[in-house]
């Protein structure tokens, strides 16, 4: 983890997405709503920030936004440029400026088989990007894609296949191939291991944290597994309906949580001690739809500690140490929430 006190790599403020609804014959839009809003965090150079939250709550919206897949509704994607000496907003930069950032931030899918064109070999998947930025071609291009398979761990012999001929993994490492081809800073991970077996999700993850020492990247890590997320990640940001409810260092969080949502997070994840088993506090209900947002704090309707107040005023995310922890609950001070530990002897 990184204690400099250099800018950060990334810097987002008031990230907002919005889609509309339509219906009836004629596709009219009734009404819009927000599916990622008002979210800004910082990552500095190094890090590895763990994006979690229930499906629905926004996490694969942000991560579209980051690397300029999506175009946000408000807000600032700031990216740091030494070059400059200051930041540059992603959401703002022009054609050419665009596609320089895109080179530094990369991203790698969730599905290792529908992210990979069925039609090109390996060769082709992961020498696209250095043909079509850099110009290479022929044997120096053959040469890059050599390395970087190598450096994901699968044979050259293989670079002439097509992706139906690969397992998940070792799809999973082509698309690592192509993300890293153009030597970015930040990846982004949206559920990398998700659509895996376990022993495979394993060499993955030490892949991962391999090419982070190796390479000097930083992360942006999209999980529901708490489990992984726990092992890999230096910060947590927690998201609900669209908006960070708790984010802090992956340890605080996971030993100290401050919102009932993170506690019942950590309640409903599979015990992270073997042969042991968690004590379970899990909220009724399901996830609120970001189309139909209720009142005050989303949360209300299944938190079991909530309060009038809670369903009328929603709250606003407040730091709650000197340093990037940050909690959105008006009770937080008051509740004793469990952690991993707490749980687990309970």
């Amino acid at each position: 983890m990184s204690m400099s006190c250099d800018p950060p790599l990334l810097d987002v403020r008031g990230l907002t997405r919005s889609f509309d609804i339509r219906k009836g014959p004629l596709r009219r839009v009734v009404r819009s709503f927000n599916a990622v809003e008002d979210v800004s965090f910082t990552v500095r150079r190094g890090d590895v920030l763990g994006i979690v939250g229930e499906s629905g709550c926004g996490k694969s919206t942000l991560a579209r936004m980051i690397v300029t897949a999506l175009a946000p509704s408000a807000g600032e994607i700031r990216l740091f440029d030494e070059r400059h000496g200051g930041f540059v907003d992603l959401a703002r930069l022009g054609r050419d400026g665009l596609k320089r950032a895109r080179q530094r931030v990369q991203m790698v899918f969730q599905d290792p088989f529908s992210s990979l064109n069925p039609r090109m070999s390996v060769a082709q998947i992961v020498g696209e990007p250095l043909y079509v930025n850099l110009g290479l071609s022929g044997a120096a291009l053959r040469k890059e894609v050599v390395a970087l398979l190598d450096m994901v761990g699968l044979s050259p012999r293989l670079m002439d296949r097509f992706p139906h001929a690969f397992s998940g993994g070792q799809r999973q490492r082509i698309g690592l191939a192509r993300a890293l081809a153009l030597k970015p800073e930040i990846l982004v991970a949206d559920e990398p291991v998700s659509a895996l077996d376990v022993s495979v999700q394993a060499q993955i993850l030490n892949l991962l944290g391999r090419l982070k020492t190796e390479l000097g990247l930083t992360y942006l890590f999209i999980s529901h597994d708490l489990g992984v997320v726990q092992h890999l990640c230096d910060r947590v940001m927690v998201m609900y309906c669209g908006r960070v409810v708790e984010t802090g260092q992956t340890g605080t969080i996971f030993s100290q949580p401050k919102h009932p949502y993170v506690e019942t997070l950590i309640s409903a994840a599979p015990s992270l001690v073997p042969g042991t088993l968690t004590a379970r506090r899990l909220a009724p209900g399901e996830i609120a739809d970001p189309a139909d947002r209720p009142s005050g704090c989303a949360f209300h309707p299944r938190c079991l500690y909530a309060e009038e107040h809670c369903k009328v005023a929603r709250p606003d995310l407040q730091a709650i140490t000197a340093g990037e922890a940050a909690v959105a609950c008006h009770r937080s001070a008051a509740l004793d929430l469990k952690g991993v530990a707490a749980l687990e002897s309970s």
